[in-house]
Formats: C-alpha cells, sequence, structure tokens
C-alpha cells in the first residue's frame, strides 16, 4: 500500500514549517505521514545526515509518494539533491 509523505525543513529554531504543510495542503495533497527538520542547514548537512532525513530514508517504500514543497527543502547542495532524488 503507497503512502503520501510531506519532508518539510526549516533552517532556524525560529521558523516553523506550518507554512510548507499549508502549501502543499492547497495544492491538493493529503498526507499519511509528515517529517519536518528543525534548525538544520540544507547547505552543510546533506539529507542523508539530517536526523529526520535518516528517518524519512528508512520510512519510504517504493511506490510511495515523498512530497517536498520546494526542492531546497531536501537540499542546497545540486549534488546532494540530485542523490536524493536518484535513491
Amino acid at each position: 500500500m503507497s503512502r503520501t509523505i510531506l519532508y518539510a525543513r526549516v533552517s532556524t529554531e525560529d521558523q516553523n514549517s506550518s507554512h510548507q504543510l499549508a502549501q502543499a495542503e492547497a495544492a491538493g495533497f493529503t498526507f499519511d505521514k509528515v517529517v519536518v527538520d528543525h534548525g538544520v542547514s540544507g547547505v552543510s548537512v546533506p539529507l542523508a545526515e539530517r536526523p529526520e532525513g535518516k528517518r524519512l530514508f528508512d520510512m519510504l517504500h517504493r511506490g510511495d509518494v515523498l512530497v517536498v514543497r520546494w526542492v531546497d527543502r531536501l537540499g542546497r547542495n545540486y549534488q546532494d539533491v540530485t542523490d536524493v532524488i536518484r535513491h
């Protein structure tokens, strides 16, 4: 059974992910799971090394749909982002 999972990331502790969730829902998505990394840089920390990024990799299965409101939430490094998409 496939699931739809939202991954959100906020860079600073004073930000929150509610706008990413709200915008994705406004685009018509409903989610089985929401995974959020708080206070994590997309420049210096690859997705696979973030606390919730590791959890995301563990929970995703073939057929699942991963929603990311903006591709830069996956990372700010081209190589890291393309590796994640290929994975």
